[in-house]
C-alpha cells in the first residue's frame, strides 16, 4: 500500500512539474501577457498593430511580440467532419530546443504551410501533400483553401497551445485561408529593472480603453493558469490515486486477519500475563506496539520501493509525456506516505488489540483453547485469502 502511495505521489507530482515547466516555456520571457476576451459578434476594438506599437512605446517596455491564433476545420464530407476536423491556426514559429523540425522546411510565403506531428499522424499527410481547410462548416461564405504542407514539425510547449493537430502558416497565407488576421494574444517583454505591477497598470490603460474584456496577467498568473489548463497526466494522475485508497482499505484487511491469527496463537500466554497482573490496557499496548513498529517499518520499506519504481518508470520513458529532467521527488510526499502507512496499520490492528484484552486468565489455567486455536486457523485462511485478493 505504501509502495503505491509513493509512486502515486511520484507520478502525480512529476506530472504537476512537467505542466509547470511547459506552461513557464509557453510564457518565455514575456512579464505580461494580453489575451483577447471579445466574444462573438462583439463592438469592441481588436488586438492590432496600432495597439501593439502604443504598448511598444511605453516606458520599461524592450519589445511586444503579437500572436496570432484561430480554429479550422478540415473541409471534408459531412459524414467525415464529425470527428477531429478542427484545426489549431497559428504563426510560423521560431525553431529551438524545444520546437525542432521533423522533415521538410518551414513556410515562407503564401500557399505553404507546416503541420504538426499530431495533424499529420491523424491524417496521414506527410511534405508535398495537400490539406484542404475551410474556415467554416456548412456556410456559403466559408473561405476553402487547399495549402502545400512544406514541412511536419514536433511541437514543443512553446509553440502549442491545445492539444489538437496545429497547423503554422504566414500572416498572409492564414488570411487567406480565412483566419483571423488579429493578434489573439501580446507577449510584452519588459527591461531589466522595470516594475512589473507599475508596467501591468501602464498595459492595462491602453488595452482596455480599446477592449474592456480583454485578460492581462503577469507571467505567473499566466503559467498557474496555463499549468491548470493542462490535461497532460491527468488520467494517469486520478487512477493512481483512486488505487491508492483501494489498496489501502485492502491493506487494513489483510493485516487486521493477519494481527488476529497471532493474537489467537498467543492466547494462553496472553492468559498467563494476565494471571500474573498485566492490565487490559498493558495488552493492548503490547499489540498497538508492534503494530506501530510494523507500520514503521513496514512503510518505509514500501516508500523507498515505490520510489524506486516511480524513478525507473519515468526514467524510461514508460510515461511518453514525461522526461528524465522532469522527475519529482518530494520529501513532503515520502513523509506523507509513511505517515499514511502507519496510520493504516495502527487502524488495521485496533480490533486485534481489543480483541487481545478480552482474553481470560482462565485460559492459562485451564488450556482451553482449542476453539481459539480454530479461530486462529480460520483467520489464517482468510488471511492468505486476503493476500491474494491484494496482490489481484
Amino acid at each position: 500500500s505504501a509502495a503505491l502511495i509513493a509512486f502515486a505521489f511520484i507520478i502525480s507530482d512529476s506530472f504537476r512539474t512537467q505542466t509547470q515547466t511547459s506552461a513557464r516555456v509557453s510564457v518565455g520571457d514575456a512579464a505580461v501577457v494580453v489575451q483577447d476576451g471579445r466574444r462573438a459578434n462583439s463592438t469592441e476594438g481588436a488586438l492590432d498593430d496600432s495597439l501593439l506599437n502604443r504598448v511598444s512605446a511605453l516606458d520599461g517596455v524592450s519589445s511586444v511580440r503579437g500572436a496570432h491564433w484561430d480554429m479550422l476545420w478540415l473541409d471534408l464530407p459531412k459524414q467525415l467532419s464529425a470527428v477531429g476536423a478542427q484545426v489549431a491556426v497559428q504563426d510560423v514559429p521560431a525553431l529551438t530546443k524545444f520546437t525542432t523540425l521533423s522533415s521538410g522546411r518551414l513556410p515562407t510565403t503564401t500557399g505553404e504551410v507546416a503541420i504538426d506531428s499530431d495533424l499529420a499522424e491523424q491524417q496521414g499527410l506527410s511534405v508535398g501533400d495537400t490539406i484542404r481547410l475551410t474556415s467554416k462548416t456548412d456556410d456559403a461564405k466559408a473561405v476553402h483553401s487547399a495549402p502545400t504542407v512544406v514541412g511536419i514539425i514536433s511541437a514543443g510547449a512553446d509553440s502549442k497551445d491545445i492539444g489538437t493537430g496545429t497547423l503554422y502558416a504566414t500572416a498572409e497565407q492564414l488570411q487567406a485561408m480565412g483566419a483571423r488576421i488579429n493578434y489573439y494574444r501580446l507577449y510584452v517583454t519588459a527591461k531589466p529593472g522595470t516594475d512589473t505591477s507599475s508596467l501591468m497598470r501602464n498595459v492595462s490603460e491602453i488595452i482596455h480603453s480599446t477592449q474592456p474584456s480583454a485578460v492581462i496577467q503577469n507571467a505567473d498568473e499566466a503559467v498557474s493558469q496555463r499549468a491548470k489548463a493542462e490535461l497532460g497526466g491527468t488520467t494517469i494522475s486520478t487512477i493512481l490515486n483512486l488505487l491508492s485508497p483501494v489498496c489501502a482499505a485492502v491493506a487494513i484487511i489483510v493485516i487486521a486477519t493477519t494481527f488476529s491469527t497471532l493474537v489467537a496463537r498467543q492466547t494462553r500466554m496472553v492468559g498467563l500475563m494476565r494471571c500474573i497482573g498485566t492490565t487490559r490496557r498493558q495488552v493492548m499496548l503490547a499489540v498497538l506496539r508492534t503494530g506501530l513498529m510494523t507500520g514503521v517499518v513496514g512503510s518505509v520499506l514500501g516508500a523507498a520501493l515505490g520510489t524506486g519504481l516511480g524513478a525507473i518508470a519515468v526514467s524510461s520513458g514508460t510515461f511518453a509525456d514525461l522526461k528524465a529532467d522532469q522527475l519529482t521527488i518530494s520529501p513532503v510526499s515520502l513523509g506523507l506516505t509513511v505517515a499514511l502507512g502507519t496510520l493504516v496499520t495502527l487502524i488495521a490492528v485496533l480490533r486485534p488489540a481489543r480483541s487481545a484484552t478480552r482474553i481470560s486468565p482462565l485460559v492459562a489455567l485451564t488450556g482451553q483453547v482449542a476453539s481459539t486455536k480454530q479461530a486462529g486457523r480460520r483467520r489464517m485462511w482468510v488471511a492468505v485469502a486476503g493476500v491474494i485478493v491484494a496482490a489481484i
